[in-house]
Formats: C-alpha cells, structure tokens, sequence
C-alpha cells in the first residue's frame, strides 16, 4: 500500500502527518524536506529510517509490483537470482499481459 493509500485509509501515524511534509517530496527532491524548527533539532538517522519505513513498500508488496513489471517487460526471475542477490533475468514468451489493452510497453 503507498502512503497516499495509508492517508486516506487514516494508517499514517500522527508522527508523520505533524511534520506537514508528504514523504513524496523526500523520493523526488533526494533531502529529507523539514518544516519544523524542531523537526529539524531533533533529526538523527533514527528517526529517518522510521519515518520512511512508514512510507516504504512492505517486502510482500515489493514482490507483487516487481512481478508486474516483470510480466510487463515479459521477463521472468532466473532461478540464479532467487538463490543469490545478483539480477538474471531472460525475456521469455508469457500468456495474457496483465498490462491494459491499449498501453503501449517498450522493453
């Protein structure tokens, strides 16, 4: 779920929604974007690393949008890959894309 789902479902912590910045603006600009005097004073790499767990895919939702893109891309996961951290992948020819009729997808 990404955090503009977790706002309007009210699952963003209080923490997160008092620093009046859309985590977003982190993502795009490469600087974590502090408001609040405090904010500020009290940043540490602590409250980094919470702060954009909030906003972070889980691991289960990394894999269902990589398998995506993957079925996009008509590529598939190497068996390789799966035992190791090293990226393998092969085009393959898949069933019915679940891309929308209509898109155009450039590998």
């Amino acid at each position: 779920m990404c955090y503009a789902e977790k706002q309007a479902l009210g699952e963003v912590s209080q923490e997160l929604l008092d620093t009046q910045v859309n985590p977003a603006v982190w993502e795009i600009s490469g600087h974590i974007v502090l408001k609040r005097r405090d904010d500020y004073e009290e940043a540490s790499e602590a409250s980094a690393w919470r702060l954009l767990a909030e906003v972070s895919l889980s691991e289960a939702r990394f894999e269902e949008v990589k398998a995506y893109i993957f079925d996009a891309a008509c590529l598939v996961q190497s068996q390789a890959e799966e035992e190791t951290d090293e990226a393998i992948y092969a085009p393959v020819l898949v069933g019915p894309s679940a891309v929308g009729e209509g898109c155009l997808v450039i590998p």
